[in-house]
């Protein structure tokens, strides 16, 4: 299959990737429907991130479900979907405080395997690992285009605003 890697320094392409499989029972298969570039393939691309390639990229895509592992209870082979940027157990005591950032049993999509990471969405297909926390149905009517935008995009730009501690502000339509 077709991946966007990164090869090393200045090199990132299409190249041929190994198609996946479901590994555990609580993994997806999912054949991407769209994926985004983020700021992390410029870093990593440019030298900004530490890098040991190469590896697939992209963590911020959608797909179709084309095959479930055993254990997968809130999914099924056709459902179209969001991938979380970082999927996570739900079970953990870290994740269990809120803290799913940060699961020890999860891993983040599309970076640097020297953190043991995973395999990324700018690819033909993905695994998607601890399906059950880290999928959501995409409702009928919506594009791809703004399912996108709920994973890492909406999510970094709504946390900026929780630690900026922003009060609500009213706008004003201001003619020029």
């Amino acid at each position: 299959m077709l991946a966007g890697i990164i090869y090393g320094l200045h090199d990132y392409r299409l190249g041929e990737a190994e198609m996946p499989k479901i590994q555990e029972p609580t993994d997806v298969l999912l054949k991407v429907t769209a994926t985004a570039i983020c700021t992390s393939e410029v870093h990593y691309a440019e030298g900004f991130q530490p890098l040991t390639a190469p590896f697939t990229t992209g963590h911020e895509f959608v797909g179709t479900i084309i095959e479930t592992g055993s254990e997968v209870k809130k999914f099924k082979v056709g459902d179209h979907v969001d991938v979380a940027t970082y999927p996570y157990c739900g079970e953990c005591p870290v994740c269990k405080s809120g803290n799913t950032g940060h699961c020890p049993n999860g891993a983040l999509f599309g970076s640097d395997p020297s953190w043991g990471n995973l395999n990324g969405g700018m690819a033909e297909y993905v695994r998607v690992p601890l399906a059950d926390q880290a999928c959501l149905i995409i409702p009928e009517g919506v594009p791809d285009e703004q399912a996108l935008l709920v994973g890492d995009m909406m999510g970094t730009g709504y946390q900026g605003v929780v630690q900026a501690d922003i009060k609500e502000v009213q706008l004003r339509n201001v003619k020029g």
